[in-house]
């Protein structure tokens, strides 16, 4: 525990602002392998756009089926900003 704690205290603490969040997301299947992953990346992605949009994918491997749009926002009454996600009806289960 004292060794983490050590660790802890001499690691710097990572300040995430709207603007880390921008980029395109998808299921990382060698950080999480097995079936669920390979669906999950067969069939979902999501985009965060620099204008605040937020595009999530519902696919089959690369063709994309169908795209929900939302919009993110970032509060932060912490030590980093936390995201915010709205997204327009019918909502996906994000």
């Amino acid at each position: 525990m004292l060794v983490i704690q050590f660790v802890r205290h001499d690691t710097p603490k990572i300040t995430l602002t709207q603007s880390d969040y921008v980029g395109k997301y998808v299921i990382k299947r060698n950080l999480y392998p097995g079936i669920q992953a390979d669906w999950q990346y067969t069939h979902f992605r999501f985009q965060i756009t620099s204008d605040d949009s937020l595009l999530f994918y519902l696919t089959d491997h690369v063709k994309i089926l169908k795209t929900f749009r939302g919009t993110i926002k970032t509060v932060a009454p912490y030590y980093s900003a936390r995201l915010i996600i709205n997204m327009k009806q019918p909502t996906h289960h994000i």
